[in-house]
This record gives C-alpha cells, structure tokens and sequence, in this order.
C-alpha cells in the first residue's frame, strides 16, 4: 500500500494518505478526477483521472461531443459568448454555431421599407410648399412687371384727364420672353366712380386653384392703387397678403 499525497479543491497539498482514503474523499466528492495527486515513483503530479485504475477507482464514461444545439447537463458555455450554444470537436475545440437571428437581408428590407415611407411623409409635406412658392414667384414677378404699368397709368389720366383703354396701353410680358407668360390677359376698364382697373387674368396653370383667377389693380381718384382679386391668399406675395393696398 503506497502513500499518496493530494492537492484539495484550495491547492493545499494533503497527505500522506492510503489508497483507500483516496478513495474515500474521490466518494466524498471532496477531491474530483481532476485533482492532482502524487506518489513515490512517479516523475511528477498527476490527475487523479490518469492513475485511478492503479487506485482502483472506476471513472464515470463522459458523454459524447456535445451537437449543435444547447449545452448539455454540467457543461457551461465558456468561450466568451454566452448566448450562444456551443459543442467541442474531437480535438476538444469549442465551436459556436449561429443562433437564428434575424438575417441580413431581411434588415435590409426592412430598413429600405422604412426609408420608403419616410421619403413619402417628406415628399408629402415638400412637394405642395414647393409648388405653392413657385406660384408666388409668378405672382412677384407679374406684380413687379405691374409697376411700370401703373406708372404709365398715371401719367396717362395725368394728361388726358381720363383712364386710358387697352389699346392705349403697351403691355409687357411678365416674363420678359423668359418662359410662357402666366398673364393670360390684360384689359383696362374704366369704373364708375372714376377709378381707372387693370384686370390681369391668368392662366389656370400659372394658380393651380381649378380655374382663372383674376387680379385688379385699380387706381382710385386720388392718385393710390390697390387691388382685388379672386387668387387664394396663400399664393399672393406677403405684402399682399397683408395689405390690400399697392406701394
């Protein structure tokens, strides 16, 4: 019978002890296969699973390599992912196999589906601001147009003491030849109480409201100008918006 010496769970070394007190505390569980033992004869410390034959200690079969899938009973997941199941190979490897996630293509999907909508909620919002500025550009550049007209007015009834008709009158296209011109017509018209009217109509196109629209700039007896019109607030210059007189 051989004294042994023992490292316990704390890496205490224990000992001298017979085989059979090995045995004993290998029952006890208070040393496992994996402690490291030694006796006389032997070139180094060894697991007590290399010599447990010569202790006469059977040895549990362990279970096969673990498949893909979960960790099987007492095995822990040590290779740093938690989440993930693992197996070894027959080297003793750990391998990781992937867990069902949601895979690339489908965020992209997702991702593009939801680029999508937003660019329409954007779109939605942009495209009727923009439209309603470019109406207001026309509308600008057809007033300023209106200036020099006005002027003419003026010096007009000025020297003949009356409104001048259309045909007294040289309109110029509000675009300057740059583009369809949104003034469809021009007619001057002479009121009742004196006042001398422009009545510009535009074209249906120029004021997307579903039908001609018209702006009047009249000119009352003392010489100041302002306007009426049939064109929706929005589209009108600021000025005009809030005022309905003509500087």
């Amino acid at each position: 019978m051989s004294n042994w010496f023992y490292a316990d769970q704390t890496q205490q070394r224990r000992g001298p002890v017979t085989d059979e007190q090995i045995r004993i505390a290998f029952q006890q569980n208070q040393i496992s296969e994996n402690n490291l033992v030694w006796t006389e004869g032997m070139a180094g410390w060894q697991t007590l699973a290399s010599v447990a034959g010569q202790l006469g200690i059977t040895l549990a079969a362990g279970p096969p390599p673990m498949p893909f899938g979960a960790n099987g009973p007492g095995q822990q997941n040590n290779s740093g992912y938690p989440n993930q199941p693992v197996y070894q190979n027959a080297n003793g490897v750990v391998l990781m196999k992937s867990s069902g996630g949601t895979s690339g293509c489908l965020i992209a999907i997702i991702v593009g589906a939801l680029a999508v909508v937003v660019f329409s909620i954007l779109a939605a919002i942009a495209l009727p601001a923009y439209q309603d500025y470019t109406v207001r550009a026309r509308l600008t550049n057809a007033m300023y147009q209106t200036k020099s007209q006005r002027i003419m007015v003026d010096e007009f009834y000025q020297s003949n003491q009356r409104c001048p008709e259309t045909s007294d009158m040289q309109f110029v296209s509000a675009t300057n030849g740059r583009g369809p011109d949104p003034v469809q017509s021009r007619v001057m018209d002479n009121l009742p109480d004196g006042s001398c009217a422009m009545v510009l109509t535009f074209t249906p196109s120029a004021v997307p409201n579903g039908e001609l629209n018209t702006l009047t700039l009249i000119r009352n007896t003392d010489g100041k100008w302002r306007f009426e019109t049939t064109i929706p607030p929005k589209y009108l210059p600021t000025a005009m918006r809030k005022s309905s007189d003509l500087n």
